[in-house]
């Protein structure tokens, strides 16, 4: 066990001598390029393998202050001017551009990134506060550029001998690199800001450029390691440093524990998502990352969300997703991912939208019509009505293919009615919301004693309730446009009508009000009788008086 602490403890120091090798070599105006020295390698040899002629030895050595006999030790590291070697200039692959991603070529603006263009060496990718990218390199390397984001390529390159050199610039924002395969001993993949240089031989981790101008470095896996200032640190999985403008890296930390018992629906079939994140101690918020892919490197929405407070999306097409979520403490280091979790969105057909009978409405009538929105994805409803408003107590459910139901004689009551829309593959729509009416029983009228002379005709019928007021109309046909009698606000279930009525058929019909004010429909027409009084004297007296004028 000692023997392999040891062994590890050498590996990670040779790891980190290779990038204090970069910091404390002289500044150049040349791009230097390390490499790094294998046993039995001369300067001359060196040359004669990497360079473009062998003289160009006597330039290494005076850059890299060696003096004679230019002795360098094996796993050493060189600075070599890239104008001396003999390279393959390379570049990487923008696999994936979302929304605005900007080309630039120092500081000027080649346009707008697209996916499968290429980044070549001295060129910028910007992203705006939508934007992503995703950058493929040779040989099993990746980056996930972060929205509001700055990266150059400095250089990609092959050497004479077949390994690849990689350097890139993270100005301002967040990247993600990871490194499938680990690195040979003469390749390099690393990073520089303004502040440090991160490098890695095969490893997941990654790289912000804080507000303060600083550097966080969070490992996913591997060991990276994080050099400023004449220091460096080996960062470790699950760990996280940081490094401030002109100072050295702060010793590691763990990174703050990934979220859990996350539940996404199974399908979710209208927007916003909504889930929510169970609360941790001393986590500040969580990031929530949607993407096509489950390996999370094609990125569709990317929010923050506050701890305690639910995860609300709702700007998502339909189809099928994978989510990571990400817990961020108050010193702003960040989780491992947790996921990814399948999230499968379905909204089209949607629920269907009523059109007919009013929401809480009244009818008179013992069967109703129901009347809903049709919808062009569907090719069936599944409808449901019952006497909850839980659909507790179902009394019908069955699939139909009109856009509307007729119900069965009802029973005076309220009852509560849903439908689904259901798609040509299977799928349904969420329930609508419930639709409610009350069946009123037919009130009896009692049209009472009396004619359309004398005491008038008294008309009664049965109370709703004591706080009800009523009106009512009577007509001489049926659709209420000749009105002869209108009475309005009547406190009493009752009316006497002392207005004389010619002798004949008309129509009653009557209305109350309801406890929000508003007024209950027309009960259905009722047809009453006037009959004419007995004759009397008066009457004769004016038959005679009609005769008599006649004859003179």
């Amino acid at each position: 066990m000692r023997t392999l602490s040891i062994t590890r403890l050498a590996s990670i120091s040779s790891f980190l001598f290779l990038f204090l090798g970069v910091l404390v070599c002289p500044i150049h105006s040349e791009t230097l390029i390390p490499l790094t020295i294998k046993k039995g390698t001369s300067l001359i040899k060196l040359a004669r393998v990497y360079c473009h002629e062998e003289k160009d030895w006597q330039k290494i050595a005076r850059i890299n202050k060696l003096s004679p006999p230019y002795l360098i030790r094996s796993k050493s590291t060189l600075q070599i001017p890239l104008s001396l070697l003999n390279v393959e200039k390379l570049s990487a692959r923008i696999a994936t551009a979302k929304e605005s991603v900007t080309l630039m070529q120092g500081n000027n603006v080649l346009g707008e990134a697209k996916s499968n263009d290429l980044l070549h060496p001295g060129q910028t990718l910007l992203t705006d506060a939508e934007g992503y990218a995703y950058l493929v390199f040779p040989d099993n390397k990746f980056t996930r550029v972060a929205p509001d984001t700055q990266i150059t390529l400095n250089y990609l390159l092959r050497l004479a001998d077949g390994n690849l050199k990689t350097e890139l610039l993270l100005t301002k924002g967040r990247i993600r690199h990871l490194i499938k395969q680990k690195l040979k001993q003469n390749e390099t993949f690393r990073t520089r800001t303004p502040v440090a240089v991160t490098g890695v031989r095969g490893t997941d981790f990654r790289l912000k450029v804080t507000s303060d101008g600083g550097n966080i470095v969070e490992t996913l896996s591997g060991v990276v390691s994080l050099a400023a200032a004449g220091d460096a640190v080996a960062v470790r999985k699950g760990q996280g440093a940081r490094v401030a403008k002109g100072k050295a890296p702060v010793a590691p930390r763990l990174l703050p524990a990934s979220p859990e018992g996350i539940k996404l629906q199974a399908v979710y079939k209208a927007l916003p998502v909504v889930f929510t994140i169970p609360a941790q101690n001393n986590i500040r918020s969580h990031r929530v990352r949607i993407t096509h892919d489950k390996d999370g490197n094609q990125p569709l929405y990317e929010t923050i969300v506050p701890t305690g407070k639910a995860v609300e999306i709702d700007t998502l097409p339909d189809g099928h997703y994978f989510c990571f979520v990400t817990s961020v403490d108050q010193g702003d280091f960040e989780s491992l991912p947790a996921g990814p979790f399948p999230l499968f969105l379905r909204t089209v057909p949607a629920a269907p939208f009523f059109s007919s009978p009013k929401n809480h409405s009244i009818s008179w009538d013992s069967q109703v019509k129901v009347s809903w929105l049709q919808s062009d994805q569907a090719v069936a409803y599944q409808v449901e009505l019952a006497e909850d408003k839980d659909f507790q107590n179902i009394l019908v459910s069955e699939q139909i293919k009109e856009a509307h139901f007729l119900t069965e004689e009802l029973q005076p009551g309220t009852y509560y009615f849903r439908v689904r829309a259901v798609a040509e593959d299977g799928f349904s729509s969420l329930h609508s919301l419930p639709l409610s009416w009350k069946v009123m029983k037919q009130a009896p009228v009692d049209m009472g004693s009396g004619n359309s002379e004398g005491e008038g005709l008294t008309i009664q019928w049965a109370a709703v309730n004591e706080t009800s007021t009523y009106d009512l109309q009577v007509a001489t046909d049926n659709t209420f446009k000749d009105i002869v009698v209108s009475r309005q606000g009547l406190t009493d279930p009752s009316c006497t009508i002392k207005e004389y009525m010619d002798p004949g058929s008309y129509f009653l019909r009557i209305r109350f009000s309801q406890d929000d004010g508003t007024f209950s429909p027309w009960t259905p027409p009722q047809k009453m009788t006037v009959e004419a009084g007995p004759i009397g004297m008066e009457h004769i007296a004016l038959v005679a008086t009609f005769f008599l004028l006649i004859l003179l």
